[in-house]
């Protein structure tokens, strides 16, 4: 890979990350040496396209810095796919009411675009003090780590053991999460954390703090490697099957229509010959259904894949879960892992189950959709409505 296109790689994967990233998590995004991304990182900054916010302290230790693209409108145009599950979903150019009339079984909730909670000068304090007023006052902190998109979660002691204390971004993001806490991660079998407490003021939520390293940061051998894959295959198919599968609303359609709107928010910035080629990626995608769909969790990469010292893989991070469709949940390990690692695929597949053409063809037009979503958040164009769909239970 030429200097030139290394570079172009690594702005790109950084536009696909308005809200940030680390300089590890970009190198294993962008498949770039780390020296490479931190120097291209350095010049953006230099040049003014990128900015960096030192990590958060952690005891004597200084937290991972925090990279941002500066939106440009007029260059903005990553191309590359970043699977961040939009629950967004225009149903139609009027007002809809709480629980419009064809939702009323899947009890649909509309809520604001997410908004995140107010800024605080030290985050690792905040969570210290919602840590003690939902689980217990002797808690203390044990260490504070660096998420991605710029969160921060708490490790802490307390008298019951460690537990990971999270503020969620929203409260549409807070709910999810809580809901699959409740009623989905049982399926697992204990390869998820235990929601231990919850609180919508601030949204945030305590878990149990479970052993280990994510699948992103292990050093583990191919073998090891490959079978940490057969596991996420086997738990994902485990939590695909964690409540009943529904046909309403028609996925497919409720999907394409939302990419329609992400159509018209890009129409500035994305050339009329992709707008032509997404347009017809989500029409094919609607013509494919109706498909059920079924509980997913909607960000599962190797960084929410906690590979623990026994060999045991577990699901952490649950606030994009929600229904769609199953294979929605492939996408980002489709096109981002499996091309340069055919081996971990099959290992998946082993796990999972087979994936069928109708699988293989929701992968192929959902990489469309999900690129057109990345690529007008990364140029700072408002989000469409909030549609929530859970079960209901």
């Amino acid at each position: 890979m030429s200097e030139n296109t290394t570079a172009a790689t690594v702005a790109r994967t950084l536009a696909n990350h308005p809200d940030g990233i680390t300089v590890r998590d970009l190198v294993t995004e962008a498949g770039v040496g780390q020296s490479t991304a931190a120097k291209t990182l350095a010049a953006m900054e230099t040049a003014g396209t990128a900015t960096r916010t030192p990590g958060p302290a952690n005891g004597n230790r200084k937290g991972a810095d925090i990279w941002r693209p500066v939106a440009d409108d007029a260059t903005a145009t990553p191309d590359e796919v970043r699977h961040r599950p939009c629950l967004h979903h225009p149903l139609a150019a009027t007002r809809q009411p709480v629980r419009p009339a064809r939702l009323d079984a899947c009890r649909a909730q509309r809520h604001p675009p997410p908004h995140r909670p107010a800024a605080v000068t030290d985050p690792a304090e905040a969570l210290l003090t919602i840590c003690r007023r939902l689980v217990g006052t002797d808690a203390r902190p044990v260490a504070v780590h660096q998420g991605h998109d710029g969160t921060v979660v708490l490790r802490a002691a307390t008298a019951s053991g460690e537990v990971i204390v999270k503020l969620n971004r929203g409260l549409d993001r807070h709910r999810q999460e809580v809901h699959a806490y409740r009623h989905w991660t049982s399926a697992l079998r204990g390869r998820a954390p235990r929601l231990l407490a919850s609180t919508e003021n601030p949204p945030a939520i305590v878990v149990t703090a479970l052993p280990g390293r994510t699948l992103a940061e292990a050093d583990l051998n191919p073998q090891q490697e490959i079978e940490a894959h057969r596991q996420a295959g086997e738990l994902l198919h485990r939590l695909h099957a964690a409540a009943p599968s529904r046909m309403e609303p028609d996925m497919t359609a409720w999907l394409a229509e939302r990419g329609e709107h992400w159509l018209a928010l890009g129409r500035a910035i994305i050339p009329a010959h992709r707008q032509a080629e997404i347009r017809a990626h989500l029409t094919a995608l609607s013509d494919l259904g109706p498909i059920p769909a079924v509980p997913c969790h909607l960000d599962y990469t190797p960084r929410n894949l906690l590979a623990e010292p026994s060999g045991r893989l577990a699901v952490i991070d649950f606030e994009h879960a929600r229904y769609d469709l199953a294979a929605r949940d492939l996408v980002r390990l489709a096109t981002r892992i499996w091309p340069s690692r055919p081996d971990l695929e099959d290992a998946f597949v082993v796990g999972y189950g087979p994936l069928s053409a109708l699988d293989r063809q929701v992968i192929e037009h959902c990489t469309h959709l999900d690129a057109l979503t990345s690529n007008v958040r990364g140029a700072g164009r408002a989000a469409p409505t909030v549609l929530v769909l859970t079960d209901g239970a």
